[in-house]
């Protein structure tokens, strides 16, 4: 997928929460944002974009686990 430069305003708390998390996975605050965003979108009734294909929703039942394990840790 491509990616696009925007200006975003979060809490200071969900900073934190999402820079711990990212460097936990190892992949950036950015990326984990934008994964974050696009589940969420979908999770509450938002079409998917056109161009999900098999590994993106792969990638996206991966990031579910991955919510869940930041639950436990009590991270999100």
């Amino acid at each position: 997928m491509s990616t696009r430069r925007i200006s975003l305003t979060i809490d200071t708390a969900a900073h934190e929460v999402v820079k711990r998390a990212a460097s936990r996975l190892g992949i950036s605050a950015s990326a984990l944002i934008s994964r974050g965003a696009l589940n969420e979108a979908i999770r509450c009734g938002a079409p998917p974009p056109r161009n999900v294909d098999a590994a993106a929703q792969s990638i996206a039942a991966a990031d579910e686990a991955e919510f869940a394990y930041a639950q436990r840790e009590g991270l999100a």
